[in-house]
């Protein structure tokens, strides 16, 4: 999930303060969203792509700005900020397809325990309770109904069987008419992110509603091989739509890709709808084999001038729906063994056969193979090794891809690991790591508190030394460490070297400098408030910071009686500045004479 006190984690202070005024000034244009994907554009001294996504292990953000520090730039704050506006205030996971939950009963137990007798009269019940089950039970038995009768996909006339090279040549040539360019195109009235050019993906609908539409009513009435013809025709007129004839502006950046993403949201309702039918293995099996001769028909034609080649990771949502119970997983398993495709982007298909087969062992060897090269499956074979209570098989696996994904399974490893559970060395180690990055994320005292009694003395200064020597995203963390360390000349050097009106936690970090230099740091907070008020600054925000300073001075008694004379002096001096007289009586810092 994402949420602003995880933006202000991610970012150091300066940019955060920036990525503020971006989204408050409106820099952020349209946001769209893709799963757990977003995508964007912020207005900055030009037009910058961003991208943030969102999982259970962290927030990954992209930009197409040149920035090289510390913690995510105002661009990628400013376009976190606009999506906690518009999605609500902490941004929630869209869950994955879901595993089937392993059964209270072994079916197959109860199945061979049980007379014909029993079977027949349980499933005469269920039907009679639910008449939506009696289509499916004649469409599987090979009951023909007159409105129901399986025939091939046709035209709206029925009197002409549509095949998959014409819907192809339908797609292509619509999608290829379609003009981006026009200046009739409305934009969303309720997208407060909107660009000036037009959101494409209506457009998109209005050619393709109408063939998801079918797919959804063919599968309604069992015809699976129907469904795969409509799906296979639009895939290929797709691809064959390389760019749109209009679209001088520069719209559309990839128009196969947007366009298959438009068609798997259309359908998103209908996969969900897949769960609860009952397909015919032979139906699926047919299906199957039509995408299998198709992929193998243009991966051996030697003349393919549109240079269509078939991705099998683009049908993982239909592959996906269709693996519903035992039957249809040996299906899918089987086809996927006969085409070759163990290797082509079906690794969440196997996965999700073999969980439905309740095949562990499968299951495992499955992860083995692809989590090496994908992070998400590598956390779902952490969590299995976890919950199997083998740690030295956790710790071997962990070792092992850690290396393929430096700091991606931080999150995993402190909430399963304690440094009493591992033994000295690489073990050990491997939690380490994982702290020390959390330690240099988000800046946690607690944690650095930990590391430190297993760090040197050396350690503990090249840590402190690394932020030194780079932009604080973290001031107040620093400040933490180096007085935990009593490297107090060192803070107060720091403390001189930052830009007060950008860090927020600045009155904390004064407190902190102050027990080692209490009147130095009264000389820099009144030489930075005269500066700033005489160099013509203004602004309610300089008021409050100004406070602020003073306030955490005020806290020692040494400092009081100076903290009261220069707050007093403040008030009287500036006497046309009222916001600024308002904070000082706020803070009980002056009083009115």
């Amino acid at each position: 999930m994402l949420s602003r006190a995880q933006l202000q984690q991610l970012a150091n202070a300066t940019s955060f303060s920036r990525g503020e005024d971006y989204f408050y000034n409106n820099a952020v244009r349209r946001i769209k969203r893709a799963g757990n994907t977003f995508t964007g554009k912020v207005e900055g001294s030009e037009l910058y792509e961003v991208s943030l996504t969102l999982s259970h292990l962290n927030s990954e953000f992209d930009c197409s700005c040149p920035y090289y520090y510390e913690g995510i730039c105002k661009h990628c704050v400013a376009f976190g900020l606009a999506v906690i506006d518009q999605f609500g205030p902490v941004v929630q996971l869209v869950d994955s397809p879901t595993i089937p939950d392993q059964p209270l009963v072994s079916l197959e137990e109860v199945w061979h325990q049980t007379s014909t007798d029993q079977k027949i009269n349980f499933l005469r019940q269920l039907l009679e309770k639910q008449p939506e089950l009696q289509v499916q039970f004649a469409q599987f038995i090979g009951t023909e109904q007159p409105a129901l009768k399986p025939v091939f996909f046709t035209k709206a006339d029925n009197e002409e069987t549509t095949s998959i090279d014409t819907i192809s040549t339908e797609v292509f040539e619509a999608l290829s008419e379609l003009r981006f360019d026009d200046e009739g195109l409305e934009m969303d009235e309720d997208d407060y992110y909107s660009e000036e050019s037009p959101d494409p993906d209506p457009l998109i609908e209005s050619i393709l509603s109408e063939y998801a539409e079918r797919v959804a009513k063919a599968l309604r009435e069992g015809r699976l091989t129907d469904t795969m013809t409509i799906y296979l025709g639009v895939y290929e007129g797709a691809l064959a739509a390389y760019e749109p004839d209009d679209d001088n502006y520069g719209i559309i950046d990839d128009y196969p890709s947007q366009t298959w993403a438009v068609w798997q949201n259309l359908l998103a309702e209908t996969y969900a709808q897949m769960a609860g039918r009952v397909l015919h293995p032979d139906q699926i099996s047919q299906a199957l084999n039509q995408l299998g001769e198709r992929v193998r028909y243009f991966d051996e034609l030697e003349n393919n001038p549109d240079e269509i080649y078939y991705d099998i990771k683009a049908f993982e949502p239909l592959l996906l729906a269709l693996v519903t119970d035992t039957p249809s997983a040996r299906i899918v398993q089987q086809a996927i063994t006969q085409y070759g495709w163990q290797s082509l982007g079906t690794e969440y298909v196997q996965l999700r056969i073999a969980d439905v087969l309740h095949d562990q062992d499968l299951w495992l060897k499955t992860a083995e193979t692809f989590a090496d090269h994908d992070k998400a499956i590598g956390l779902q074979l952490l969590q299995r090794r976890q919950q199997s209570g083998n740690l030295p098989i956790l710790l071997q696996t962990l070792h092992r891809l850690t290396k393929h994904f430096p700091g991606t399974f931080d999150a995993f490893i402190l909430e399963h690991l304690t440094t009493t559970s591992l033994a000295p060395g690489p073990d050990l180690s491997l939690y380490l790591n994982a702290l020390e990055n959390r330690c240099r994320s988000i800046g946690h005292f607690d944690d650095y508190l930990t590391l430190r009694e297993f760090w040197t003395d050396t350690q503990r200064r090249q840590f402190a030394d690394s932020f030194l020597s780079a932009y604080a995203s973290h001031p107040l963390f620093l400040a933490q460490v180096l007085h935990a360390e009593n490297r107090t000349n060192d803070l107060f050097d720091w403390l001189k070297s930052l830009n007060w009106l950008y860090i927020r936690q600045l009155p904390d970090v004064l407190k902190l400098v102050a027990q080692s230099h209490p009147s130095e740091c009264m000389d820099l907070v009144m030489d930075r408030t005269k500066t700033s008020l005489e160099s013509g600054q203004r602004g309610r925000d300089l008021y409050q910071r100004i406070a602020s300073w003073l306030a955490a001075l005020a806290t020692f008694q040494s400092l009081k009686p100076q903290v009261a004379i220069f707050a007093q002096h403040l008030y009287n001096t500036y006497s046309r500045l009222s916001a600024l007289r308002e904070e000082l009586r706020m803070n009980r810092l002056a009083r009115p004479k």
